[in-house]
């Protein structure tokens, strides 16, 4: 503000020749405002430029991704854009705040959200699977001491669910079977799910490993080759998180027409 204040100021103008859009101090205070909005944005990227480099106590924004080539900046912005679209799910149902119950609507909602992220988890984990060496021993988790007690696990991730099976049906009959009321429902089971996922996209590399064996298994039965489709309702998700699952089945197919087809 100070900057262009103090280039007006320079430039001596009077009231009346505002009025004279043609003159030449017209001209010049055109000259001057562009001037300083041109060091306004280079003052802004380079204060981004710099906050950027420190690395003092960096935030973990992206997965720990295995070396890969000309497809590494697409993975990471398509968990990047996945774990948006699950914390925007989140705050739009309000779940942070660990309700009980919600309404019929709103877990229809998030379920909906749930089943279309999933499905863009498990085609970038396809290609996350192709650069994974099984050969490495995989890293082992610490297990819990004797005196900590093991929590239940939430439910699981499934990385070829089965197309039969109907999602939120085991919901409606938990939420049947502790009376609630009919325009609710339990929001334990949404909010289980809402965390394997996350964790899931925050730690990839175990379910790229378990797809890595999944698919050599397939390879050595003989079986054929999986083909991916064009993911619908994309128009419900964000334009960035949508370009990204549009773009999700060309490459995830060529993955897995190189992987079958090689020795």
């Amino acid at each position: 503000g100070n900057l262009v204040r103090d280039s007006f100021c320079r430039a001596r103008l009077r009231p009346t020749d505002m009025l004279l859009s043609g003159s030449p101090l017209i001209r010049t205070l055109r000259a001057v405002a562009s001037q300083a909005l041109s060091q306004i944005v280079g003052m802004v990227v380079a204060c981004r430029d710099g906050e950027s480099r420190q690395t003092s106590h960096p935030k973990p924004t992206s997965p720990i991704l295995p070396p890969m080539s000309k497809l590494t900046g697409f993975i990471e912005e398509g968990f990047r854009a996945a774990r948006e679209a699950v914390e925007a799910t989140i705050d739009r149902a309000q779940l942070h705040l660990k309700p009980e119950t919600i309404t019929k609507r709103l877990a229809q909602y998030v379920r909906s959200r749930i089943r279309m992220v999933e499905t863009i988890l498990r085609r970038l984990v396809v290609l996350l699977a192709a650069e994974v060496d099984l050969t490495d021993p995989a890293p082992t988790r610490p297990g819990p001491t004797a005196r900590t007690p093991r929590k239940p696990a939430p439910r699981g991730f499934q990385l070829f669910p089965r197309s039969t099976s109907r999602s939120g049906a085991l919901d409606a009959l938990r939420a049947r079977e502790t009376g609630l009321d009919r325009n609710c429902t339990a929001a334990g089971p949404l909010l289980d799910r809402l965390k394997t996922l996350t964790r899931h996209l925050e730690h990839p590399a175990p379910l790229a490993r378990r797809m890595a064996r999944m698919l050599n298994a397939a390879k050595a039965n003989g079986e054929l080759r999986p083909v991916l489709f064009a993911q619908r309702g994309l128009h419900r998700l964000g334009w960035e998180l949508a370009l990204i699952a549009q773009a999700l089945p060309l490459h995830a197919n060529d993955v897995l027409r190189e992987w079958f087809s090689s020795g």
